[in-house]
């Protein structure tokens, strides 16, 4: 439900939960081919994130790329079609996910605890 008395505020005179989903509103405008969202749940009450989850599903299966940076990668392990993590300053990328729900899970979990595909 939006906050009635937040109409006549600039952006930042808003709590941060309300500057991220104006920020997010201005997303909605528009169908960018290329999307880098830093963190898109931090800050966003429980309500609105399956909103966001739903909007950034439905910006994929239009054919946009849509590149997510997040800490929390529970919400967005079903949906991932490849993965890049940071470990000793480096970069690795993994395209081409396993489809199998649960192999994909171990791979993202693993990687998510520094752990090397198919080690330790």
């Amino acid at each position: 439900m939006p906050d009635a008395g937040a109409a006549h505020k600039t952006v930042r005179e808003l709590s941060l939960g309300q500057r991220r989903r104006a920020v997010f509103a201005a997303v909605l405008i528009g169908t960018p081919e290329h999307i880098l969202l830093d963190e898109p749940l931090a800050g966003m009450d429980r309500a609105i994130m399956p909103r966001i989850l739903a909007w950034i599903q439905e910006q994929v299966d239009r054919g946009a790329l849509v590149v997510v940076v997040s800490h929390d990668i529970e919400p967005f392990r079903e949906s991932a079609a490849r993965l890049v993590t940071v470990k000793e300053g480096k970069a690795l990328s993994f395209g081409d996910l396993p489809e199998d729900p649960a192999e994909k899970l171990a791979l993202i979990d693993g990687l998510a605890q520094g752990k090397a595909p198919g080690g330790s």
